[in-house]
């Protein structure tokens, strides 16, 4: 049984959206999906953690930059000055990101989504905000042939909360054409992946809403691969 506390005002972050956060990412299989939806909660839980302990130690409110996670540096920008800080090994990392996910995850704290009705009863019910919302295999939940599915639907009713949710969603589905019409219109970012296996990295084609082009990157998938098992079922 999975129990889920609804967080209390006090523990609610400050800080407000400016819009909508919906990343659908896409591409054929064994092209870099999961481990990219992965990589971007991954790296928001590390950047959290260093603004946590720059607000812990330093007492200054930073906008962290970039984290590596082996040798434990952060870049920071703080009164307009970009600098590099070590963290101490003694120091455990934490964050209040609440971090919801139905791909089981490793090394971070999250909580599991067994299926895509829990998904759509959190959603109805509060108990997703202040953090991430991890959607893997999502035509399973909401396939576009069923015309309109319930979690869609849901997902839909929810957009224009989503801001006032402090919630990113993350949409997972090798085509987009696979998943409801409403959630291929809605999203705020799209995300093609493809993978090169000499390389191990994996390429980046992002398009964002209401900007022209796209924009390619490239990131090394092995520093990701031990915070998820790519071979695991998605439950519908």
């Amino acid at each position: 049984m999975v129990t889920v506390v609804k967080p209390t005002k006090t523990e609610q972050s400050p800080i407000p959206f400016t819009e909508a956060r919906v990343t659908i990412v896409e591409g054929d299989q064994g092209e870099g999906k999961s481990t990219t939806g992965v990589a971007r909660i991954r790296d928001a839980y590390d950047k959290d953690c260093v603004r946590v302990y720059c607000e812990e130690t330093f007492k200054i409110k930073c906008d962290v930059k970039s984290y590596d996670r082996g040798k434990r540096i952060a870049r920071i920008q703080y009164n307009g000055t970009t600098r590099l800080i070590r963290i101490p090994t003694s120091y455990k990392m934490h964050s209040q990101i609440r971090i919801f996910s139905n791909l089981q995850l490793f090394g971070i704290p999250y909580v599991y989504c067994p299926s895509f009705n829990h998904i759509m009863a959190w959603l109805k019910n509060g108990v997703m905000v202040d953090g991430w919302l991890l959607i893997d295999e999502a035509y399973l939940g909401m396939n576009a042939r069923a015309c309109m599915s319930a979690l869609g639907r849901e997902l839909e009713s929810q957009y224009f909360q989503f801001r006032k949710m402090r919630l990113n969603v993350i949409i997972i589905t090798p085509m987009a054409r696979l998943i409801d019409w409403a959630m291929r219109t809605i999203p705020t970012e799209h995300i093609h992946c493809s993978y090169n296996k000499k390389t191990f990295k994996i390429t980046l084609a992002i398009r964002k809403r209401g900007i022209k082009g796209e924009k390619k990157v490239s990131y090394d998938a092995r520093q990701y691969w031990p915070n998820f098992d790519t071979n695991q079922r998605i439950i519908a």
